[in-house]
């Protein structure tokens, strides 16, 4: 009740107050910093097979849909299931490795600048102490997946530019090797609304 008796008694006093709240409240959200919260990835596994032999929507028939079924009842929890044929496909996979120095730097950032704070977490310090074990694990992963049809660009990622260029020389080289073309146009019936 003391609130609404001061109210009564200063009433200009609630109305500029009402007016800066106002006033202040959409410049306050206009500056908050829009990566209030990290962006959570979610694990995704593809699975991708290659029949040289079957059409895409064989592949679909006879391979796909059952797998989907099989993985529907062996899996638990499994939110989205996801399912493409397609005949041309070039399968592009890109790490972007960075230097033992580059991530100290990044670390450093995180910590000194209270913007990005909320990105470090206590674990990466213990991360970064088993630096060279994770490198020999990332490069028998992909000496092991790396195939001549679908090989693996390591690309270095210590600047952001250079990080940039690679990856869309790697996939223009592939949609040049896979020479798209347009389908011919149907005109035999076409009709305009």
């Amino acid at each position: 009740m003391w609130i609404v008796r001061i109210a009564l008694n200063r009433p200009y006093t609630f109305v500029v107050l009402a007016l800066l709240i106002l006033g202040i409240g959409p410049l306050t959200i206009a500056r908050t910093p829009t990566d209030i919260f990290p962006n959570i990835d979610i694990p995704v596994v593809s699975v991708i097979w290659n029949y040289g032999g079957l059409s895409a929507q064989e592949m679909a028939d006879r391979i796909i849909s059952n797998f989907e079924r099989s993985l529907t009842t062996a899996v638990n929890d499994i939110e989205h299931i996801e399912s493409t044929s397609l005949r041309g496909i070039s399968v592009v996979k890109v790490f972007l490795h960075e230097s033992k120095e580059e991530q100290r730097q990044r670390l450093q950032e995180r910590l000194d600048d209270p913007e990005k704070r909320w990105k470090f977490r206590a674990g990466d310090l213990d991360d970064r102490a088993l630096w060279d074990d994770f490198e020999a694990a990332y490069e028998d992963a992909i000496r092991a997946t790396s195939t001549e049809d679908a090989p693996w660009y390591v690309v270095p990622a210590d600047h952001n530019w250079s990080r940039n260029l690679c990856v869309a020389e790697i996939l223009v080289d592939a949609l040049e090797r896979l020479d798209p073309k347009l389908p011919e146009p149907v005109t035999d019936k076409v009709t305009i609304l």
